[in-house]
């Protein structure tokens, strides 16, 4: 056992960039590496930590540096000035293969121009060499980064390498860990706020290593068995790889595992055979497991070869479930093939276009949630040819070619000149405005508690500018409900189609408004949010102009990000009211959801609600359940594509569905308040203040 003293401790967690998305929580990977090792008995003052976002203060006495790559350079080699036997290394954040096939890992002044890094192979280098003299002689690196091709970005190919002191062989022993192999992108939670490899690894040093060093071959094992075992249920498309290697006086052990890089040559190979690496790497993962696949089949890739190597092996085995095997291997490479002219023409569409083009689409029922347009083609050509229908591949492809203004080749599709146009003309059919209506119940002039004597209806029909209805009523919820029947009555008038949404105090929501039933004189009473898509619109929000300006905010933010991001749920835990707000405040997600039920309203403890607490951290989407579920990990998840099966601004459609499909179970007592604010008429008219577009109504 190693005395922790003589361990140092060098963790790196960059969110932030000078370009792209932003990766909330890294910081907070490398804190937890950073207090595993303090935990393990390693002094404060042996730990060098670079993070550009703490949450909160940094474990006490370690060191703190910059984000930027000269900081990073520059307290990297004053590594040479210390004394130690273990060095512990933690990077986590942004990171691509450059044009030369090298790993880089991306400085927080990394701009598309300029994208400034650490080079993974210089670093390696350095370390394992006579540079840090003859400290250091065990070294245990984590390096929690995506490790895709620069080229598949829109950005320069040359990426600037710096280099580090370097000086000859020397005795060590070096255990590097990779979260991804080459070619593949790391996951990242951004609602979660974690790295997925970092989650496991960490927890499982947390849990199994008290005493330095770790067993890096148990390590290994078991980190991935977890992901074999989280394949399964979990959208993983990333294998975590290492290398180690071993110098002492005379040899020399290298042990590789998945790092060694694919060579320009094999990549443009793959190019010149019409797919892409990911495409290849798609059909080797469907070969893994077959005997008698040569080793390096994905270096010498050539897609004739691949064809000879599944025949040869389906004309030698006996038993069906290697036939099985087999015949599943080609048809993924079937697949390849047959989107490969799609993925090569529709490279720049948007992802939210992708979940559009892919969700209208595939049959109904399917719950599928793409990461990007290669999945979503390999999921809708799954599907096949469909003898007697249109393949959900052809209806997905000509929808995005409607969108894009890309077209395939006729001969792509296959399909006679009449066939093809008609599935064209479906696929640009302008998609059909719904009416809406807005029906305030507010008491004017009050706290917002009790019930309104007045209700005023604002009703949006498609080419025409928003109209009112005011009604009177009794001061009761009776009263409440006859007059959400006049209103309905009045709409009803106008459109028999529409969307609802009601603008009710935090007092009001416990009484479910979205669930009171419709009547009239010829069908039986009906709750409203089984007969239209029924929101909520939180009417403390507008009356606070703080608020308000939080959800213009929030919204414009989440609408920017909306294209290329998938929209997600983030889950706020029972806490309080402050940490709900922050919660929210800190989130990136599209959706807050509460992972609790709703308490009653307790008028006395109105600041400290959590429907409050959210509306004040600028929340303009909230999911909620007034009954717990069953299975909160089954209803998280159903919750996930309710979010991302299609377009964000459908949610409430999908959600009806949901109310109509599962009355008994999930849907019958799921909330949401949808504070979208092209649903809402202008706030001038939900005010009471008049204004140029505001016109009642003389429609009986």
């Amino acid at each position: 056992m190693l005395n922790p003293a003589d361990a140092v401790v060098f963790a790196v967690g960059i969110e932030r960039y000078g370009f792209g998305d932003e990766l909330p929580g890294a910081s907070a990977e490398a804190v937890r590496f950073v207090e595993w090792a303090l935990s393990c008995g390693v002094p404060p003052d042996r730990v060098i930590l670079a993070c550009d976002s703490l949450e909160r203060a940094g474990p006490k006495g370690v060191r703190l540096v910059g984000t930027f790559r000269h900081e990073i350079e520059k307290a990297l080699v004053e590594l040479s000035r210390l004394q130690g036997e273990l060095l512990l290394f933690f990077w986590c954040g942004h990171g691509v293969v450059d044009e030369e096939d090298r790993r880089v890992l991306l400085t927080s002044d990394a701009v598309p121009d300029d994208l400034r890094n650490i080079s993974v192979d210089h670093l390696l280098d350095y370390l394992a060499s006579s540079s840090l003299g003859k400290e250091f002689r065990r070294q245990f690196l984590l390096i929690d980064a995506c490790a895709n091709f620069v080229a598949e970005h829109a950005l320069p190919n040359r990426v600037p390498i710096a280099t580090f002191p370097k000086g000859g062989q020397r005795d060590v022993e070096q255990f590097t860990y990779f979260s991804a192999a080459q070619g593949q992108r790391a996951r990242f939670d951004r609602v979660e706020r974690h790295a997925f490899f970092s989650r496991i690894a960490l927890r499982w040093l947390h849990d199994n290593v008290t005493s330095l060093p770790p067993d890096s071959g148990r390590f290994v094992q078991e980190v991935n068995g977890e992901f074999d075992r989280l394949r399964l249920s979990e959208d993983l498309r990333h294998t975590p790889v290492y290398r180690r290697i071993k110098r002492g006086p005379g040899h020399e052990d290298v042990l590789y595992d998945g790092v060694r890089p694919i060579s320009g040559t094999a990549q443009e190979r793959i190019r010149a055979s019409g797919l892409t690496l990911a495409q290849a790497q798609r059909v080797m993962h469907a070969m893994a497991n077959l005997r008698g696949v040569p080793e390096n089949l994905l270096e010498r890739f050539d897609l004739g070869m691949v064809e000879r190597t599944l025949s040869t092996l389906a004309s030698c085995v006996g038993e069906d479930t290697e036939r099985l095997a087999i015949r599943q291997a080609q048809v993924c490479l079937q697949r390849q093939r047959w989107i490969a002219p799609a993925l090569a023409r529709f490279g720049a569409v948007t992802l939210d276009h992708v979940r559009h083009a892919y969700h209208s689409a595939v049959p109904e029922g399917d719950a599928g949630l793409p990461a990007d347009l290669d999945q979503a083609l390999d999921m809708a050509a799954a599907y096949g040819p469909r003898p007697g229908h249109t393949a959900p591949l052809h209806r997905m492809t000509a929808i995005l070619e409607h969108l894009t203004g890309q077209r395939l080749d006729d001969d792509w599709y296959g399909l006679p000149a009449d066939k093809l146009a008609a599935l064209r003309r479906r696929a640009a059919e302008p998609r059909p405005q719904s009416a809406r209506l807005i029906i305030d119940l507010r008491v004017p002039g009050t706290a917002l508690v009790g019930w309104p004597a007045e209700m005023v209806g604002h009703l949006y029909l498609p080419g025409r500018n928003w109209i009112q209805r005011q009604v009177t009523c009794l001061a009761s919820q009776t009263g409440a409900r006859q007059g959400v029947n006049q209103l309905l009555d009045w709409a009803y008038g106008h459109t028999a189609v529409l969307t609802l949404g009601m603008i009710v105090p935090r007092a009001v929501m416990d009484a479910v408004p979205e669930s009171w039933p419709y009547e009239d004189s010829l069908a039986e009473p009906i709750p409203l949010w089984q007969e239209h898509p029924t929101v909520l619109h939180c009417a403390e929000r507008l009356s606070n102009r703080r608020a308000l300006s939080g959800w213009r905010d929030r919204t414009t933010t989440i609408n920017k990000r909306l294209p290329d991001l998938q929209p997600e749920v983030q889950w706020l835990e029972p806490s309080d009211a402050r940490e709900i707000t922050l919660a929210v405040r800190r989130s990136t997600a599209a959706c807050m959801g509460l992972r609790f039920p709703l308490p009653p309203y307790a008028a006395d403890n109105f600041r400290r609600d959590p429907i409050i607490a959210s509306i004040v951290g600028g929340a303009p989407y909230l999911l909620w359940w007034d009954t717990e579920p069953d299975d909160w990990a089954d209803a998280e998840k159903r919750l996930r594509y309710l979010a991302a099966g299609g377009r964000f601004e459908d949610l409430p459609e999908r959600l009806h569905r949901l109310r109509v499909d599962d009355r008994d179970g999930l849907g019958g007592s799921l909330r949401v308040i949808w504070d979208a604010p092209d649903c809402l008429p202008p706030l001038t008219e939900l005010t009471g203040l008049s204004g140029s577009t505001v016109r009642r109504d003389s429609h009986g």
